[in-house]
């Protein structure tokens, strides 16, 4: 079960709770609300998403799929939090896809295309009606000449040339061709028409004035015109490309093309443009990528003139051309002239990179005196997280996306979630919470603190629980949440198969840090592990107030307020504080003034922790000079390579987290020998 804020129960045993592992899917939002009207009244804010289709990967080979066998099943978002779902219906046919398309009309779904289970693609048109009581689904028999048999095409329905019409573009046919042809469906008379392209289609897209044979991208409104992004495709030395083109399609008179064809469209590679950035992260253009996902905004947003855009975009993450997965948002406004704004993370949880995910418009509200000019509710679902190395896993977590426009003209998204990121099961719900322990790692992103979190992702509980908080071999599911400002190098570490990680991204100097941490930590802690601190090489004589302040709000005052608000969320039935500190915090020595006095002043605070919280287990690990990158950073030149790795250092953490509960060790001094 999974309750919602109001404490109503609903059954997980359909709907978001079954959703699961799942890549290459469609949300389709049914109705995208306003969150609230210009007088301050809220309306029925009630919106359903449909999830449609998609596949799971099989743990023995990442490279085979199945087919998910619930075709449509709905998710209800009440601005409460996550409610369960239910089937809406099955189509006629048993085969189910991914990699298709879907788009609404009419009080109707209709999905074109996708891979069957046998990765054998289709052209044939399936629609599911939402208006009848069974909600039951039906393939259609098409009129006209059908088009090749595709997935990982892009799709959208439009109202051109007095005509209702679903266009489709590219995708990968059975012989892995990229195809570049454009296809229109009347959705009235469910039949294929013949398309004009203005310009000839050559081999060289630059003469041609056309898009190269693409698949992954994705085909959006943006004004009266259709937008094409993004995209990949193989080349002809087998290497996977990707790509960051921006293509306008829109339609034409008759005259402009041949006059035997139904419907005349026209492709137009769109300029970007750039503007002064008005906050901190530089405007540039996003890098190219396939497998992202689109959403629709409305004509909300504002430029810096106060002049309100036509309509927007919100991409979400992708796929490189090495392989890479992306976790960027990029939103591209501008009418006749592109231009791309970054949208920044707000500090709080971020989701792990990906690609192949969905997502779907839960609603947007207009500027209203007192409020950011622009806000707007995103649903984001699976999809899988790849890296470099080749290796592919399926993520089956949700994510509500807050978006917002300031006055400043700056646009920063705010992530909640409350699905798990392996099977889409409520963090909150007894099946989730019954066998799971929370570790929290401060800084965890560089040097002692990365290491750990890799030793933590890879062993799970069994590198911080206690020795007697594990009965036999029944480990618990591990959550580890990693606290840091950047989370690229995270990207590259591999988790057991029973670990969850979150990432709670902010800066600790910022004074909303309680705030962020206490917003983001949904289960209790078992351990916390602090390795955040600086560090600077700096005689007595050489201490100016600015490097004063600094030093001491990083390596005390933060790490204080930080410890102060995870006593809060620690675990009634055991609980333990492992905090990294240094030898210099008990041997001084010259050239060390400011890593001296502050390693002593978070000495003494965390021994009072320990003296005043008897009910916690406390440690301190105090280790000498180690092969990290801290001392480059400070403008330390010394040769370090020759002192010992991190892993000594937290291989004793291990050592000490993992004792039995009623032995305590308050403290660990590390000396190199």
């Amino acid at each position: 079960a999974m309750s919602d804020q109001c404490g109503t129960t609903h059954s997980a045993g359909s709907g978001a709770a079954r959703w699961g592992l799942r890549l290459g899917h469609t949300l389709t939002a049914l109705r995208s609300v306003a969150l609230g009207s210009a007088d301050g009244e809220n309306p029925d804010s009630q919106c359903t998403v449909l999830i449609c289709g998609g596949a799971v990967q099989q743990p023995q080979d990442q490279d085979q799929h199945e087919v998910v066998a619930e075709p449509c099943s709905q998710f209800r978002d009440e601005a409460v939090g996550w409610n369960s779902g239910t089937v809406v219906g099955r189509l006629s046919d048993s085969a189910e896809y991914r990699g298709h398309s879907a788009v609404v009309v009419n009080g109707n779904i209709v999905l074109f295309g996708g891979v069957d289970q046998n990765s054998k693609p289709t052209n044939s048109v399936r629609v599911q009606s939402l208006d009848s009581p069974r909600k039951t689904g039906t393939v259609v028999e098409t009129l006209g000449l059908k088009p090749t048999p595709r997935g990982q095409h892009a799709a959208a329905a439009v109202t051109w040339c007095g005509k209702s019409l679903m266009i489709i573009h590219g995708g990968v046919d059975a012989n892995g061709t990229y195809l570049l042809d454009l296809c229109a469906l009347d959705l009235d008379s469910m039949r294929w028409l013949s398309v004009g392209i203005q310009s000839g289609l050559d081999t060289d897209y630059a003469q041609s004035g056309v898009p190269t044979g693409r698949a992954g991208h994705t085909l959006s409104h943006w004004g009266e015109k259709l937008v094409a992004f993004g995209g990949g495709w193989v080349d002809r030395d087998s290497r996977w490309c990707t790509t960051a083109e921006l293509w306008a399609l829109e339609p034409m008179s008759h005259g402009s093309s041949a006059a035997d064809c139904e419907v005349c469209l026209r492709w137009t590679l769109v300029p970007t443009g750039h503007r002064e950035e008005t906050f901190s992260v530089p405007l540039t253009e996003p890098s190219p990528r396939a497998f992202h996902a689109a959403v629709e905004l409305p004509a909300f947003l504002t430029t810096e003139s106060g002049e309100e855009v036509c309509s927007s975009v919100l991409f979400l993450g992708g796929t490189s051309s090495s392989g890479k997965c992306l976790s960027d948002a990029w939103l591209l406004s501008g009418s006749g002239m592109a231009q791309w704004v970054v949208v920044g993370n707000s500090p709080g949880l971020v989701p792990r990179a990906r690609a192949k995910h969905a997502a779907a418009l839960l609603g947007c509200r207009r500027a209203r005196p007192g409020r950011p000019n622009f806000e707007a509710e995103i649903l984001v679902y699976g999809g899988e997280y790849g890296d470099t190395s080749g290796d592919q896993i399926a993520l089956g977590d949700g994510w509500e996306l807050s978006l917002r426009q300031s006055e400043d003209g700056s646009v920063v998204c705010r992530w909640a979630t409350s699905l798990s990121e392996e099977d889409g099961t409520p963090l909150a719900s007894p099946e989730h919470t019954r066998a799971v322990s929370a570790c929290l790692v401060g800084g965890a992103t560089d040097g002692i603190g990365f290491d750990f979190y890799t030793q933590a992702l890879a062993r799970g509980p069994q590198a911080w629980l206690a020795a007697d908080m594990v009965c036999g071999d029944r480990i618990p599911r591990g959550i580890v949440y990693a606290l840091g400002r950047t989370f690229e190098r995270l990207d590259r570490v591999a988790s057991c198969t029973h670990v969850v990680t979150r990432r709670i991204q902010c800066d600790i100097r910022a004074k909303g840090l309680k705030s962020v941490v206490d917003t983001a930590l949904i289960h209790r802690i078992d351990t916390f592990v602090n390795c955040i601190g600086t560090f600077t090489k700096c005689r007595v004589d050489h201490v100016v107030l600015d490097a004063l302040n600094d030093h001491f709000l990083v390596n005390v005052t933060a790490n204080i307020l930080l410890t102060q608000t995870v006593l809060g969320h620690l675990s009634p039935r055991f609980a333990q504080i492992l905090q990294c500190g240094s030898t210099l915090a008990l041997d001084a020595k010259p050239g060390y003034s400011l890593q001296c006095a502050t390693k002593a002043a978070l000495r003494q605070f965390i021994e009072t922790v320990r003296v005043e919280y008897p009910a916690v287990r406390v440690s301190s690990v105090h280790p000498s000079s180690l092969n990290t990158a801290i001392f480059a950073k400070a403008g330390d030149t010394r040769d370090v390579s020759h002192k010992p790795p991190p892993s000594v250092t937290t291989s004793c953490f291990t050592f000490l987290l993992t004792l039995p509960s009623k032995v305590e060790v308050p403290e660990m001094v590390l000396k190199n020998r």
